[in-house]
């Protein structure tokens, strides 16, 4: 694994067609100017780790998606929260059950 700029380009223009920007625009907003932007895109560039860094916060991704390609992993749901929840808790009671009946026997 490592970091090819002209994979990192291609992702950074995805995600910004994704947004409905063009390059003049992301550039405007990244404080950056338009030809560095099409370089880094084109992949003709590398992107510095504090653009890298300042393209992440804009398209609330990671840096190892923008530099590497590995997928951002989901945010697990509300749901999944809660049954992860009542699963530990019922994984608790269940110890704390047993502890109770080795204690009897120990005692």
């Amino acid at each position: 694994m490592y970091y090819d700029q002209k994979e990192s380009g291609k992702r950074i223009a995805n995600l910004r067609k994704k947004e409905g920007l063009t390059q003049e625009q992301l550039a405007e907003k990244l404080s950056i100017s338009y030809s560095l932007l099409a370089k880094v895109e084109s992949g003709s560039r590398a992107a510095s780790i504090d653009l890298l860094v300042e393209m992440k916060a804009f398209f609330d991704t990671t840096l190892d998606y923008l530099a590497l390609g590995i997928e951002p992993m989901a945010e697990p749901s509300k749901h999944e929260d809660l049954v992860c929840k009542n699963q530990a808790e019922q994984k608790i009671a269940e110890l704390e059950q047993k502890f109770k009946e080795l204690k009897e026997i120990i005692l």
